[in-house]
């Protein structure tokens, strides 16, 4: 059986579309869950008046479709030291992932897991595409970003192998296969779901979504 490590970013987006429900619906892949995501999406936010429900129901998924696997501290914090040094700002440190991101991380690479469900864009691009995250950071802050290339190389070997989908290739899985399947079209159905993923947090483009519906549900004809 294929198992996809899941962070919280990912989880968060598809509760919040009431989606949870079709990762059951994949029959031969395990959704794993590592701890520090867990407590993120599901024992923080439960005693909170405003997220508790939400908590509730992602609580819920539990065992039934996410599988929660112990992880490895020691490369965690490995990870999470090297992941906030690789960029410096007037030689200090820029922070850019947190604990959730890179224990999905380190509970992949304790089992052996390649593939991770990641909605959050900079742990995304650390992995795929780090001088397009220097790029967008400095846009973001106005701030001149330098590289630390030792960090780099070695967080770029510690990394390597893994692979990154996130909740609107999953969904769009879905509709392809039949698992979502609403009375309309296969067309106005992704397009709509892909928007409604993006509005709740899934880093993913007008122009990706475009991409999808026509690689799903193209116009006949074409």
């Amino acid at each position: 059986m294929n198992r996809i490590a899941c962070d919280a970013s990912s989880i968060i987006t598809l509760s919040s579309n009431c989606l949870l429900w079709i990762l059951k619906r994949f029959e031969n892949i395990e959704f794993i869950m590592p701890p520090y995501v867990k407590k993120e999406s599901v024992d923080i936010p439960i005693s909170s008046k405003r997220h508790g429900f939400d908590a509730m129901r992602n609580g819920n998924y539990i065992n039934s479709a996410l599988k929660v696997l112990d992880t490895d501290i020691e490369l965690r914090d490995k990870l999470l030291n090297l992941a906030n040094s690789i960029f410096t700002s007037k030689n200090h440190n820029f922070k850019i992932v947190h604990r959730g991101e890179i224990d999905m991380i380190a509970v992949a690479k304790k089992h052996g897991i390649e593939t991770l469900l990641v909605d959050e864009k900079n742990t995304r691009l650390l992995i795929e595409d780090v001088p397009r995250l220097k790029r967008m950071i400095e846009h973001r802050t106005g701030r001149k970003i330098e590289i630390n290339q030792k960090v780099r190389e070695t967080l770029a070997n510690e990394l390597k192998g893994l692979k990154i989908i996130r909740s609107s290739e999953l969904v769009a899985e879905a509709v392809k296969m039949g698992v979502i399947d609403w009375p309309y079209s296969k067309r106005q159905l992704l397009r709509s779901a892909l928007y409604a993923l993006k509005f709740k947090g899934c880093a993913i483009t007008e122009g990706e979504i475009v991409e999808l519906v026509n690689m799903v549900a193209p116009v006949k004809g074409e």
